[in-house]
């Protein structure tokens, strides 16, 4: 059972990173994440009453006061109260579980605690904060979708340019269309009747003098 719930709390983690277009998720990502699912972020500290008193009222007290943060959710009313005695790095993997709570659909009331949620929050946070590097670089290319496919076009346009501009230097380095044997003396149209089953090469410009026209496919061209 734990296997399959720590699948989806992957890839549920990688639905967020998705979402907010970003393969390392920052304190503020998870906020904006929290807010964008409807949840208001408040420092919890005992000594303020009157955060004090919303905790008491909606009956979280015992809960926030030996926890580093509870999730709420009770009719239109969403919140998580979060302790004010954390740091950054601390805060970031506390809201990451508080989320993993939030898009694992845990949230009936005040966040459960039960062992099996509590492993998914943990499985998710571990996901969301420690992404695969084949995801990283799909979120990057997210995030940078449209500088990526300008970028992609310039290079297809170059490399067309480059290649255009090769075939054209090479049909010009080229005496016409004819060719040539490896060891004859005369220039031939292609389809000849005197170097049919031969090998041929296409003369170039710069030995064209060496070589005269041949007297049976030249001068029928030329008629």
């Amino acid at each position: 059972m734990n296997r399959i719930r720590s699948n989806e709390a992957k890839r549920e983690a990688a639905r967020v990173l998705r979402e907010l277009k970003s393969g390392s998720i920052s304190l503020e990502g998870l906020e904006a994440a929290l807010r964008r699912d409807g949840y208001r972020i408040m420092p919890y500290n005992p000594a303020k009453t009157a955060v004090q008193a919303l905790a008491a009222e909606l009956g979280v007290e015992d809960i926030v006061s030996r926890e580093q943060s509870v999730t709420f959710r009770q009719g239109d009313i969403r919140l998580v109260l979060l302790t004010d005695r954390l740091d950054n790095e601390e805060k970031r993997l506390v809201l990451a579980h508080e989320l993993g709570h939030v898009r694992m659909h845990h949230m009936e009331g005040t966040s459960a605690d039960s062992p099996v949620e509590e492993y998914e929050a943990n499985e998710f946070a571990h996901y969301l904060l420690n992404p695969s590097w084949m995801l990283r670089l799909e979120c990057t290319v997210r995030a940078h979708a449209r500088a990526f496919l300008a970028g992609l076009a310039m290079v297809v346009l170059l490399t067309g340019g480059t290649l255009l501009y090769a075939y054209k230097r090479q049909q010009a380095s080229y005496f016409g269309e004819y060719y040539v044997t490896r060891t004859g003396t005369k220039y031939h149209l292609k389809d000849c009747t005197a170097v049919q089953g031969r090998e041929l090469r296409r003369l170039r410009v710069d030995e064209a003098e060496r070589y005269a026209p041949c007297s049976i496919c030249i001068t029928q061209g030329e008629e």
